[in-house]
Parts: C-alpha cells; sequence; structure tokens
C-alpha cells in the first residue's frame, strides 16, 4: 500500500480505514454518509499532494437537478424511479484543473491515479461502468460509496 500511494497516500488511507471502523453506531444511511465524506476528503487531499489539482463540483443533487443530468444522458439515473447517490449523498464529482487552474475534462491519467485510490478504500468510480458496458457515457469524475 505504502509502495502504491507513498506515504500521504498510505497515511490517508490508514486514517481513513481507523475513522469508518470507528464511526459511531448511528443508521446505515447516515454512517455511509460519514463514510463518504471521509474518503472524499482523503481522495481531495491525496489529489492536492500527487500535484493533482481538482475541485469538487458535483456533491447533493435534488431530484430535479439529478432528471435534468438523466435528460442529458449524463446518468442512468431520473431522480425520481431511480435515485443518485448524490441525491443520498454518499457521491461526488470532481474537476482536475490543468495548469492555468481552468477545468480539464480529458485529463484520463489524472483521474485514473484518483480512482485507483479511491477504489483501494472500496469505492466506486464512475468509468468502470462505462467500462463494463453498463452505461453510454465516460464518467471520469464521478467517485461513490
Amino acid at each position: 500500500m505504502r509502495k502504491r500511494f507513498g506515504f500521504i497516500g498510505f497515511f490517508l488511507f490508514t486514517i481513513v480505514k481507523f475513522f469508518t471502523k470507528s464511526l459511531p453506531i448511528i443508521d446505515t444511511e447516515n454512517k455511509k454518509r460519514l463514510e463518504f465524506f471521509l474518503k472524499f476528503s482523503a481522495l481531495i487531499l491525496y489529489a492536492w499532494s500527487k500535484k493533482i489539482w481538482v475541485i469538487p463540483y458535483s456533491i447533493y443533487r435534488t431530484a430535479e437537478q439529478q432528471n435534468d443530468k438523466w435528460k442529458l444522458k449524463q446518468s442512468d439515473c431520473d431522480g425520481f424511479n431511480k435515485l443518485s447517490k448524490h441525491q443520498l449523498w454518499r457521491a461526488g464529482d470532481v474537476l482536475i484543473l490543468d495548469k492555468d487552474f481552468k477545468g480539464d475534462w480529458g485529463d484520463y491519467e489524472g483521474y485514473l491515479t484518483l480512482a485507483l485510490f479511491w477504489e483501494a478504500m472500496d469505492g466506486t468510480w464512475g468509468y468502470r461502468w462505462y467500462e463494463k458496458g453498463l452505461v453510454s457515457f465516460k464518467d471520469y469524475y464521478h467517485y461513490e460509496v
């Protein structure tokens, strides 16, 4: 683990593992939300430690906002009959910034670097659904628990 993600990645991974195991006994949904926010925070710190400058740009969505994404064929969830993890506060999208701090939607290698760290924390990366043929869009930006 330390060789794969470096000292900072190993440190963040260890902290997340400790705190997710130590979460107080609360209802399952709130525990999942806390787990997501711990992991998402670690993901952002890990990205910055690798000089991959990211900003979170979409975490919570209303049913209407989710439905708009569905109508644009940017989601498989319509927001009403099929809920997105965004609606449950259990998913987030990040945008990688280029050297001029402008959005870089096509930095596959950067998103992959983050995805490997995310998946090591037992998270789901949205692009994997495209690789498996489950969706028609490439959701590099999406990380969920």
